[in-house]
């Protein structure tokens, strides 16, 4: 089995774990009854990031049998709050560490060749979130007309081995 495939039956497998779920919900009563939206099902729409409209994937996962009833964007919507941003954190920790645990990664004269990538993201208005990343000022001629928060996403990514 090639190392894409062993990653892809690793994520399958460990968005399923009580374990997991437990960890990365946000609080204790979130998918612990059986409904439309189970936590792999939320996990798998989330990592699709997907360019279709929200309602159009919806109808797909129906019409394709994926999920029993219609369900609305709103739905959606709610249960994504009760999905907490550390899945993924761990679950690329965990991938990375698979991938590279047999040490044979392809490299370039010996070294090892990454690209990286920067993106600044607007947070939202919050003031934890404020009080964490602080305010850039936005300014017009007039002066200072409001607020912002951003933080800097940064992706590095081995070009050799395909893997971020």
């Amino acid at each position: 089995m090639n190392k894409k495939q062993t990653l892809i039956d690793f994520t399958r497998k460990e968005i399923k774990k009580l374990d997991f779920i437990n960890f990365h919900k946000s609080k204790e009563q979130d998918f612990t009854r059986e409904r439309v939206f189970n936590f792999p099902l939320v996990f798998i729409l989330l990592l699709q990031k997907s360019i279709k409209s929200l309602q159009l994937v919806l109808n797909e996962l129906f019409i394709e049998a994926h999920i029993k009833n219609p369900v609305t964007s709103s739905a959606y919507s709610q249960v994504r709050k009760k999905f907490k941003h550390t899945a993924f954190i761990a679950l690329n920790e965990k991938a990375i560490a698979l991938y590279y645990s047999d040490n044979q990664m392809k490299r370039w004269k010996g070294y090892r060749v990454f690209g990286v990538d920067a993106s600044r993201i607007i947070l939202p208005d919050h003031p934890e979130i404020s009080a964490e990343f602080g305010d850039t000022p936005i300014k017009n001629q007039y002066g200072e007309i409001g607020h912002y928060s951003n933080a800097w996403f940064e992706c590095r990514y081995d070009v050799l081995n395909h893997i971020a």
